[in-house]
């Protein structure tokens, strides 16, 4: 990570993450638009909607409300999620809302 701190993984890691995109859109909500389902995994697409309040990775808060499209893949077992992984398209919804630019 950027400021020198190891990433942290398991449900320590997955609370950390949570903690920080509640503070970076403290109204968040996440609409799940597919799910898939085989063999103990669940594939998930998603819209997460949000206002943008408070510093995210050294980008200045707007008070936007932004929208970042995204896949999750869990993997099941014994009704629970024993494995995470996922892409959120975030950078799109920051280069349309001009927070951040393309090198030139």
């Amino acid at each position: 990570m950027a400021d020198g701190q190891s990433k942290k993984v398991g449900i320590n890691g997955m609370k950390e993450h949570l903690e920080a995109v509640r503070n970076t859109y403290p109204d968040y909500r996440m609409r799940i638009l597919r799910q898939f389902e085989n063999n103990g995994f669940v594939i998930s697409e998603f819209i997460m909607e949000g206002t943008f309040m408070n510093e995210w990775m050294g980008i200045k808060p707007t008070g936007k409300r932004l929208s970042i499209s995204g896949i999750n893949i869990d993997r099941i077992a014994n009704g629970k999620i024993t494995e995470h992984s996922g892409y959120a398209n975030t950078f799109e919804a920051l280069m349309e809302n001009n927070l951040i630019r393309p090198n030139s």
